[in-house]
């Protein structure tokens, strides 16, 4: 794409860019501008601002006609518009489009190579080169500017060799799981949502009905019983529409293409069983101590 013939790489776990003015994109013209863009030709040009896009917010790809609105309504007024790209190859088959596509919506975009891509840490900053220059200087200036940049630019691109093709597989994989899991569930008398309830890409927030305390010990039995860890922490408590869900992250990752659906089901029911505690009938939740003799 445009933006990404020109690029800067950032090794910190932080992406802090400076937005310094507009590169060239491409404009969609079977989208008329809508009032935000009126007014905006209205005001004139806009200098030394940037409107900041996100491709993913909570865990769900924004709709694409709202993105394209987007790119429009900056148009006339000269806004410059970056992309937080942090989970763009995520959302990528969700839209349905080819990432030179996507990338040449935005003047400027960052793409991250340690979250879905799981390389060490690092990040690209893509745009004109205007753009990268002093998004460099910026760098340098907040201290992001170690001896060497050797090792994570590896890692980056190992993972992005090995994993960029992966993530269509693992977003239908989790469209195929949501349902299941959050039946299962149900089955078991608890509470599993997702968050979107269909996943736009290959991560959800997922909400769970409890005690935070009561859940992360479930959590821990059946790490203990059966060596699967349901879900690794705990993001939020006291939340939901009654204040009464905790809610996770869930992430799948290239090897989870490679677990059983049982493996995932089993696991849920010995968590609900041992978030229930004793049975009547003797019936034991997951992780109960057996009786000392």
């Amino acid at each position: 794409s445009s933006a990404a013939r020109h690029a800067t790489t950032d090794s910190t776990p932080q992406d802090r860019t400076v937005i310094t003015g507009a590169a060239p994109r491409a404009r969609l013209r079977d989208a008329p501008p809508g009032r935000a863009a009126r007014d905006a030709a209205a005001r004139g040009p806009v200098r030394g601002a940037a409107a900041r896009h996100r491709t993913v917010a909570y865990d769900v790809a924004l709709p694409l006609p709202l993105t394209l609105r987007l790119v429009e309504w900056s148009a006339p007024g000269q806004v410059p518009l970056h992309a937080d790209g942090a989970r763009l190859l995520e959302v990528a088959p969700h839209y349905g489009l080819p990432l030179p596509e996507l990338c040449r919506l935005f003047d400027s975009l960052y793409v991250s190579f340690y979250k879905g891509l799981g390389g060490v840490t690092g990040a690209m900053l893509l745009g004109s080169p205007t753009v990268t220059r002093e998004a460099a200087v910026w760098r340098r200036r907040l201290g992001g500017n170690p001896f060497t940049v050797a090792p994570y630019a590896l890692s980056c691109r190992a993972a992005f060799r090995a994993h960029r093709g992966s993530f269509d597989a693992r977003w239908r994989r989790l469209q195929q799981l949501a349902p299941l899991l959050s039946s299962t569930a149900a089955e078991e008398g608890g509470s599993l949502r997702f968050v979107p309830e269909a996943p736009t890409c290959c991560q959800a927030h997922v909400y769970l009905r409890g005690d935070a305390a009561a859940l992360d010990a479930a959590r821990d039995a059946v790490l203990r019983e059966r060596g699967v860890r349901v879900y690794s922490r705990l993001r939020g408590a006291a939340v939901g529409p009654e204040a009464d869900e905790c809610y996770f992250e869930l992430t799948l990752g290239p090897r989870h293409l490679e677990v059983a659906d049982a493996v995932y089901v089993g696991a849920w029911r010995a968590f609900f069983a041992a978030l229930a505690g004793p049975q009547p009938g003797g019936r034991k939740g997951v992780g109960d101590a057996e009786p000392q003799s």
